[in-house]
């Protein structure tokens, strides 16, 4: 959500969604 927010917090909702995916990966393995 915060990617889309605003240009500041672009780089931390690229992280979040980075992490939100390894802890998908990691739940589903």
């Amino acid at each position: 959500m915060y990617g889309y927010g605003c240009g500041g917090f672009a780089g931390a909702g690229i992280i979040a969604i980075a992490v939100l995916i390894l802890i998908a990966l990691g739940v589903i393995f």
